[in-house]
């Protein structure tokens, strides 16, 4: 599939640094759009889903510098770390 011109300048921001937010509409690409992003970099990033379903198809699509997650679980994990202290992969933060 060829990228759309949204798509490509999506990349060409990417690419200059930064945070990039994708916000589109049902059936826009907002899979795609990252993917070719994840692909152009070997940088680390976050995908975002708001349900399991979506979470597990994209850690299907995606390579390994990408982190796919539901928001419910990232934000679980973030206050077991910051307010418990418990580690997630070997990462402990705010602490020794």
């Amino acid at each position: 599939m060829e990228p759309t011109s949204e798509q490509m300048e999506a990349v060409r921001l990417f690419d200059q640094g930064g945070a990039l937010k994708v916000n589109a509409c049902a059936g826009t690409g907002k899979i795609t759009t990252p993917q070719l992003l994840a692909r152009s970099t070997d940088r680390r990033g976050l995908y975002l889903a708001f349900n399991r379903s979506i979470a597990e198809e994209a850690k299907r699509r995606f390579g390994s510098n990408v982190v796919c997650s539901t928001v419910n679980t990232t934000r679980r994990r973030g206050i077991l770390v910051l307010r418990l202290g418990v580690r997630h992969r070997g990462v402990r933060v705010g602490g020794s």
